[in-house]
């Protein structure tokens, strides 16, 4: 059976704060393990393949799905220089 971590060790594992993994399983993004009413256990493993396999925008906190910027952004355009 695979090592199974704290949502902690995850966070420190990807450089993200421990709300951002904890919006990522509410998010249904990362697989976990609820082992008592309040203890959430991750496999490191798991959850690397299921990150690794997100676009950027669907793995992005600060994006809810469906609001006006679940759409990406386009570039800006760059204004043409005189000649």
């Amino acid at each position: 059976m695979p090592q199974k971590v704290d949502g902690k060790a995850i966070a420190a594992e990807w450089g993200v704060d421990p709300i951002t993994v904890r919006r990522w399983r509410k998010r249904n993004l990362i697989p976990y393990v609820r082992v008592g009413r309040r203890v959430i256990r991750y496999d490191p493993a798991a959850v690397r393949s299921a990150l690794e396999n997100l676009s950027a925008r669907d793995a992005d906190p600060r994006i809810a799905p469906g609001s006006k910027n679940d759409v990406p952004a386009q570039a800006p355009q760059a204004a043409e220089a005189a000649p």
